[in-house]
């Protein structure tokens, strides 16, 4: 009876390939899951998210410079007139 060697069979390829093909799967149920816990959970997707971030930093921009327009007394030129005599 011959010796039988697992090596022999050269299913280290085979079994790169379906070891990669495991990952991948158990990455894309691992994803799903993560989407369907945050819609059950009534969050938002990461698009979603980002997009609301976004806003929220520009709305705040423009609400500052809005204020900041409303309570200048004075305009540039003069300001800088005004800073400069009092470093003189």
């Amino acid at each position: 009876m011959a010796k039988f060697d697992l090596k022999d069979l050269k299913l280290d390829g085979v079994i790169d390939d379906l070891r990669s093909q495991a990952s991948k799967r158990l990455d894309d149920v691992i994803g799903e899951g993560r989407s369907q816990a945050r819609r059950a959970g009534g969050g938002h997707d990461d698009g979603a998210l980002f997009s609301a971030i976004v806003f929220g930093m520009l709305a705040g921009a423009l609400f500052g410079a809005v204020v900041a327009r409303l309570l200048t007394t004075s305009t540039g030129t003069d300001a800088r007139r005004n800073l400069s005599h009092r470093m003189d």
